[in-house]
């Protein structure tokens, strides 16, 4: 096969170059109202079309129809035209050529939507629906990349899969792949018209672009010693069909026309030119405004001599583009300028006006140019009864005007310009791209887009009537909801008054078999694979009567159109009643048995957690549903929302831990300035008081502390010298105190803790601090309004629980209770060292030094805000107690480990006895804000 084609190429070629045709040169042929050579013409009805010639005889009331072209060869004919027309115009200016970006490291990799659309504009954002990015790549299953010229040579054995041009047909046997070898002769005869007969170069096809330098040795033929006049071929591009090996070394035929065979200027060593790749991107319509920055040129990657217009001159006009190539790297676009055809580089050009995204109908009067500014329009009345989308918009004259077109894209499909008064349009928008399954009312009719008109027609809906149709993509057109989706197997639009959702509303939830068989759509032969959609629960949200059977809709979401999976017989499933029973906040803890699911009475695919690993974590529970008989929760679990059944959850969770000591010992050891009370009201008389800026001492060898202002009370205690005392306040003579030692009994009551377990408020000293209690934020700032610095540090509390692991409602608490609500003097902010900083739980503040201690431990922490205190000094109390084994406020109060273990009380938090007593109450009600909660509890027991 391959040795006839290179046969009847060199007869052409003979043909070609003894024509008779070349006599009549000067001879012209009117086309179109464009003037051309005779010999230009039978140039190309020849040598691409495989036609004639024309002779004088033929020029008399000559017209194109005469030739019976098709389209597509009145398409090449006429590029083909207008190639050897350029070719022979003379170079208007001496400006320099664009450079392409080099290929090199470069990525090519592009999109679908890349290789059919160019940017509009770097930056520019462009509202699109999901046809647009859905548009099929123009060149798609092409194995290899050839130019529009390329393109524009038929193929010389129909069925062919690569357009075979005149120097593909002429590649030597040597090129891997071919079938037959061919012979010397033929090969000679082939080589005959390009090179000395005695070198036999090896010869390929290629496609690239060049410039070469006036220092280039151009060559008539291989093996020539005399070279062109280079000087004379410079500052013009050139096309490259064949390379050839000679001599150990690349040569690039030059040729003036995309072809191997017309136009040739000479042979050049490769390394002497500057060249590119040269291939076809696309053949699409597109519409573009230039921005008045370089040149046109008679082709792409043009020098000084191809050049057609400077650009400044042409700012703002209309660039129509029907075809984009690259060369290199760069997109070279061949469009039509002031109605002659030209190159321009994409960077010199842009999208006309602003991007919209708007769907609209013309009338037969509407006027539709097809540039912006033109005097002629096109016949609306050919254009009436369709639907256009409309993706750039521009003001022109003082008027709005709309880019129509029939696909969603400015540039591709585009028809033209029309005022927007003159049109009818609606904004045109994506809603979702769920999968949803309908019923065909039997109303209306089915379009190829949405609010199609009659041009746009597909079916007559009442013939569909009761059909399933499948939708993948919901749109708006205006306040109106339109579905694309399937039916009878062909994608089509329907107004969404004219579906429904089949059968009737149920609501249940269902486990199939791997028997079960599964339909896309009712009435449909084909299954899909049941074992594939095991061991997974589904919705039901839809049943219907079908051949005298119940079917349900099986669905992931809680939809009858979202997410919907197919229909399957009832009684070829497992199903139960799926009601809501409330929407109540609960808190639970998780007993350590079961399974958490993404859904309620979820299957193995729907598995989140093992909860034997997450036994006694608190489970934030926002609803409560019933399957059949069954209880489910969903809520929070690790952050994450899950679903649990009600037999692996539980309320109050209780731990008692044992202590080898007894309670009165216990009791003993912690008498002394390790239990103070504020509980009683004791005087010391002033004169035996030394004070010292603002502490007091006892400056006595001992001191009676006496029940009342007076000697005439009864001594209850007695203070040695040199003790330090908290004044509270001044009555005559005599010093208020405000702690004093507590008695072993109020010890003992205060330690014991079946005085406080059954109380609902007090039971809060056994919670256990290392789990978060739930809260939200909100509920955090309603407690916090009104209190000072802390107002409104809701969140900072729950994230330094978080951070830290302590509960946060006690941290919350704790601050309150050491702030005197947000207002002490830490709390409001103290300045060291020129900054403020703050102290919201009291840490490192000592009875001698309260502010002056408080506020360095604030500063050499950074507590330079509010919420840096609150989550900073959260670590201490984390790192120092619950971390450290105290983690509830008893053990943080008394710490009966340390009696055990030391014999003395060590590592407490606070010397009130009453210190974990007093905390409770804000903790109790904080958390009566949060609504249902439970509660951790450990409890101590003494021996």
């Amino acid at each position: 096969m391959k040795k006839k084609v290179s046969i009847i190429v060199v007869l052409l070629l003979l043909f070609n170059l003894l024509s008779p045709y070349a006599a009549y040169a000067a001879e012209k042929v009117e086309i179109e109202e464009d003037t051309y050579e005779l010999e230009d013409v039978n140039a190309c009805l020849v040598d691409l079309l495989d036609r004639e010639e024309l002779g004088e005889e033929d020029l008399l009331d000559f017209h194109p129809d005469q030739l019976q072209l098709n389209e597509e060869e009145e398409v090449i004919f006429e590029d083909c035209l207008a190639l050897l027309s350029l070719d022979e115009q003379e170079a208007v200016t001496e400006e320099g050529s664009e450079e392409p970006a080099t290929e090199e490291g470069t990525e090519e990799a592009v999109t679908e939507e890349e290789a059919e659309e160019p940017a509009t504009e770097e930056g520019t954002e462009e509202a699109v629906t999901e046809e647009e990015a859905e548009e099929p790549a123009t060149e798609e299953g092409t194995e290899e990349a050839v130019t529009e010229e390329e393109a524009e040579e038929p193929a010389t054995d129909e069925g062919t899969e690569e357009t075979v041009t005149e120097e593909e047909a002429e590649e030597s046997a040597s090129e891997e792949g071919t079938e037959e070898a061919v012979t010397e002769d033929e090969e000679d005869s082939m080589i005959m018209f390009s090179m000395k007969a005695e070198s036999t170069p090896v010869t390929k096809s290629t496609s690239r672009l060049g410039h070469l330098y006036s220092s280039t040795k151009v060559y008539r033929n291989l093996g020539d010693t005399n070279t062109l006049n280079a000087s004379q071929l410079t500052h013009a591009v050139y096309y490259i069909k064949q390379e050839a090996q000679y001599n150990g070394s690349t040569y690039y035929l030059l040729s003036t026309s995309p072809s191997a065979t017309n136009g040739v200027v000479g042979w050049a060593l490769a390394s002497q030119l500057t060249t590119y790749a040269h291939t076809v991107v696309d053949r699409q319509g597109k519409t573009f405004q230039v921005k008045g920055t370089s040149n046109a040129y008679t082709k792409a990657w043009g020098g000084n001599k191809d050049i057609v217009y400077n650009l400044a001159n042409e700012k703002g006009k209309t660039f129509q583009v029907h075809l984009t190539e690259k060369v290199g790297n760069d997109i070279w676009y061949r469009g039509t300028l002031n109605n002659r055809t030209v190159w321009i580089h994409s960077s010199h050009v842009e999208s006309v006006g602003k991007a919209t995204s708007r769907l609209g109908h013309l009338y037969s009067s509407t006027k539709v140019y097809p540039n912006l500014g033109d005097n002629k329009t096109l016949n609306s009345s050919q254009l009436t009864h369709a639907v256009y989308y409309i993706k750039r918009e521009t003001q022109y004259n003082g008027s709005t005007y709309y880019l129509l077109s029939t696909s969603p894209s400015a540039t591709t499909g585009t028809v033209g310009w029309a005022r927007a008064s003159e049109l009818t349009t609606h904004a045109h928008t994506v809603v979702d791209k769920q999968s949803k399954s309908f019923q065909v009312k039997g109303s209306g009719s089915a379009y190829t887009k949405a609010w199609g008109g009659n041009k746009d027609l597909v079916y007559n809906l009442a013939n569909e009537k009761g059909k399933t149709f499948q939708v993948h993509l919901t749109e708006k057109v205006g306040n109106n909801t339109w579905y694309r989706g399937t039916l009878n197997n062909r994608t089509v639009w329907i107004h969404s008054s004219h579906v429904e959702t089949t059968g009737k509303a149920t609501s249940r939830l269902g486990h199939l078999y791997s028997s079960t068989k599964v339909y896309r759509n009712l009435g449909d032969s084909a299954t899909l694979n049941a074992s594939q959609l095991t061991h997974a629960v589904y919705y039901i949200k839809r049943e219907a009567q079908y051949n005298g059977s119940t079917y349900y809709l099986l669905s992931t979401s809680p939809s009858a159109t979202n997410g919907v999976v197919g229909w399957a017989r009832a009684s070829e499933l497992t199903t139960h009643a799926h009601t809501v029973v409330d929407k109540n906040s609960k808190n639970f803890i998780v007993s350590g048995s079961g399974s958490a699911y993404t859904k309620a009475w979820g299957g193995n695919k729907d598995l989140v957690y093992n909860l034997s690993n997450e036994r006694g974590k608190t489970f934030q529970v926002h609803l409560t549903e019933k399957v059949g008989n069954n209880t489910w929760y969903r809520g929070t679990l690790n952050n994450r929302t899950v679903w649990i059944h009600s037999s692996h959850v539980t309320t109050n969770q209780t731990t008692r831990t044992n202590y080898d000591i007894t309670l009165d010992r216990a009791a003993t050891l912690q008498q002394g300035a390790n239990a103070q009370t504020d509980r009683y009201t004791q005087y010391v008389h002033k004169d035996y008081v030394r004070r010292s800026g603002s502490n007091y001492f006892v400056n006595a060898t001992s001191l009676n502390v006496r029940s009342g202002p007076g000697t005439n009370y009864a001594v209850v205690d007695t203070l040695r010298n040199g003790q330090r005392l908290s004044i509270r306040r001044q009555t005559g003579d005599w010093y208020q105190l405000f702690w004093v030692d507590a008695n072993k009994s109020d010890i003992i009551y205060n330690m014991n803790p079946n005085n406080f377990i059954n109380d609902r408020v007090q039971q809060f000293q056994f919670l256990d601090l290392a789990k978060t209690s739930g809260a939200t934020a909100s509920a955090l700032n309603n407690f916090l309004r009104g209190k000072g610095t802390l107002a409104g540090q809701g969140q900072a509390f729950i994230d330094a629980g978080r951070t830290h692991g302590i509960n946060d409602v006690y941290l919350l608490s704790h601050a309150l209770l050491e702030t005197g609500h947000g207002t002490s003097t830490l709390a409001r902010g103290v300045q060291v060292n020129g900054v403020t900083v703050y102290n919201m739980y009291g840490i490192g503040a000592r009875d001698h030094c309260p502010i002056e201690c408080g506020s360095q431990y604030a500063y050499d922490q950074g507590w330079t805000t509010p919420y840096k205190s609150i989550v900073g000094g959260a670590a201490f109390i984390g790192n120092s107690y619950v971390k450290a084994g105290q983690n509830t406020l008893y053990k943080m109060r008394w710490n009966p480990e340390a009696l055990v273990r030391n014999g003395r009380p060590t590592h407490q938090y606070a010397t009130d006895i009453g210190w974990a007593s007093k905390q409770v109450h804000t903790m109790y009600n904080l958390y009566q804000g949060i609504g249902s909660y439970s509660l951790i509890l450990d409890i101590p027991v003494y021996r």
